[in-house]
């Protein structure tokens, strides 16, 4: 059963909607100061998206994942992209179901099919990251920044893979300096800036600086069954 609210479709499909599409454009403009930009590389990199509505079945948030492969991990690897939430719909953990959403998916692929689904994502916000944290069954890095071997080679596949490798930093294999085009809206950053729990977190001590493109890599599996 779906998540309350929440509908999947393929991103393609959803586009051809002006509606849709003008939906996506007002509730991204909202959060970021280049939506245009930002949509343009997003549309281009994931392939399905979740939607929440409202009680008048209006969008007031959305999920972009992209399924893949790539080469040395196996079974699937899922981007997962741009999402975002209208500032009337903010603090009503919207975002968080819409994540629980692609979750649920990804364990029945899993078990219908018997493929590990690895998921992959970037942030510069402790939010999102944390939201992440909460949810998924496993991530790495941990709080702490540590992460497992299989961790460190697969990141590095998908850094090849994604044109990132470049980016990479000396400090830690899942950081990004420079990297990313999309830039927070001024009200976000003030509205992100004020939100409790970032202080002494893994992205500020690694100096994860959203201004200049920097971006926290994040990895995590889901398996068919845990493994023994």
């Amino acid at each position: 059963m779906p998540i309350d609210g929440i509908e999947l479709t393929r991103l393609a499909s959803a586009l051809e909607s002006q509606d849709i599409r003008r939906s996506i454009e007002e509730i991204t403009q909202q959060n970021y100061a280049n939506a245009p930009v930002l949509l343009e590389q997003e549309y281009r990199k994931n392939n399905q998206i979740y939607f929440h509505r409202d009680d008048d079945c209006k969008i007031d948030g959305f999920f972009m994942v992209g399924w893949d492969t790539v080469v040395g991990i196996e079974g699937k690897t899922v981007f997962l992209g741009l999402s975002s939430v209208a500032q009337t719909a903010k603090s009503k953990g919207i975002g968080g179901n819409l994540y629980r959403s692609f979750f649920k998916d990804a364990a029945e692929h899993a078990s219908n099919t018997g493929e590990t689904v690895v998921w992959w994502f970037h942030t510069a916000t402790p939010i999102v990251a944390n939201a992440f944290c909460k949810i998924a069954p496993h991530i790495a890095p941990t709080a702490n920044g540590e992460y497992a071997a299989q961790d460190a080679r697969d990141i590095a596949l998908i850094k090849s893979s994604h044109g990132m490798a470049s980016f990479g930093a000396e400090s830690h294999p899942f950081v990004l300096r420079g990297y990313a085009k999309a830039r927070y809206a001024d009200d976000e950053v003030n509205r992100l800036g004020s939100l409790s729990g970032q202080e002494g977190h893994l992205l500020k001590r690694l100096s994860i600086d959203e201004r200049n493109g920097d971006r926290m890599l994040f990895l995590g599996r889901v398996f068919k069954s845990v493994p023994n």
